[in-house]
């Protein structure tokens, strides 16, 4: 199973629905990801 450890806070899956929730660079990568139908 997937786990938060000492770096890491909290884990989350995203939808394409949550693009506004993630940093600027995340959005190029959820946008290319859409794109390719790889991110609904």
């Amino acid at each position: 199973d997937i786990a938060p450890s000492s770096e890491i806070e909290e884990i989350a899956w995203f939808t394409l629905a949550d693009r506004a929730e993630v940093p600027p660079v995340d959005r190029l990568l959820f946008d290319e990801l859409a794109r390719r139908g790889l991110l609904a």
